[in-house]
């Protein structure tokens, strides 16, 4: 109400003064302020009425003769400055909006929307599932391991199960972990110590880095290769590398523990000439022989 008040009033200000002067029909533009005034607060066909009874005001007290072609261009005018600015002013307040919407979430403590444990990590289920139905947290903010590609797979799987309910769960049993140092030290699954601890039978392969030809033509003297096999079943349980591309052959043993590809398939196929690849098939024959 007192943007319609204070709009008529200027509107009739601006009718008196173009009365009393009987100027042409540049006054007309002076309804300019009160359809700028009125457009933050009102619809856009609100607009455009108050801007062509404006315009039939100043033409109506214009000292020219009358004319349907000024009384156009004149709405147009009105109209036109007067939506422009309306959407400027309903952009910036959306912006506004916008700025303390996100303010305040990002203000807001988890706390105060999921369950946090002592250490200020948030619990979830094997499908990263919060305690609320209808959240799932992924990455650092879970605890856990903390690597980018971990963060990743599990951001993944956190959006299809939220969005598609797939119910897809992470597997952290084959997470390869690389160290970029020289050479890098890269590995995946459990060592021979953590196997035994654990109770299970193991089968040891090591291969030495000056073994391969490829080292020694590259002048790579230190490094090598060690996995760690179940006795029983053959399958891999751990892999452990230390060569300058480490972080690149780890990923033959993440395969095979991923599919659960017992090391005697892998020890009997073929690997090529000259390359560091070999000395991880000379590490899983061994473990497949002992």
């Amino acid at each position: 109400m007192p943007v319609l008040l204070g709009s008529g009033a200027i509107i009739a200000i601006v009718a008196l003064v173009d009365w009393w002067t009987n100027a042409d029909v540049l006054v007309g533009f002076l309804y300019l302020f009160p359809i700028m005034f009125i457009a933050a607060f009102s619809p856009r066909w609100v607009v455009i009425l108050l801007a062509a009874g404006c315009a039939a005001l100043a033409e109506g007290f214009s000292s020219l003769a009358p004319s349907f072609v000024r009384l156009s261009f004149e709405t147009l005018a009105l109209a036109g400055c007067g939506l422009f600015s309306a959407e400027l002013i309903r952009n910036r307040r959306s912006t506004l909006q916008t700025e303390a919407r996100l303010r305040a979430l990002a203000e807001t403590s988890p706390a105060a929307i999921v369950t946090v444990d002592e250490r200020g990590f948030i619990p979830v289920d094997s499908q990263l599932r919060t305690s609320r139905p209808w959240a799932w947290a992924a990455g650092d903010v879970i605890g856990g391991p903390l690597f980018t590609h971990v963060a990743s797979l599990m951001g993944q799987l956190a959006g299809r199960n939220a969005l598609h309910g797939a119910a897809e769960t992470i597997d952290l049993r084959v997470l390869p972990r690389v160290t970029f140092t020289d050479p890098e030290v890269a590995s995946v699954g459990v060592t021979q110590e953590q196997a035994v601890k654990d109770g299970r039978d193991v089968r040891i392969g090591f291969a030495s880095l000056v073994d391969a030809e490829k080292a020694q033509i590259d002048g790579q003297k230190h490094g090598h290769v060690k996995v760690v096999a179940d006795a029983a079943s053959g399958e891999l349980l751990g892999c452990h590398v230390v060569a300058e591309t480490a972080g690149d052959m780890i990923h033959e043993a993440v395969a095979m523990m991923a599919g659960r590809v017992p090391v005697q398939a892998v020890a009997a196929t073929m690997h090529a000439y000259p390359t560091l690849s070999e000395l991880m098939r000379s590490a899983l024959a061994e473990a497949a022989e002992a």
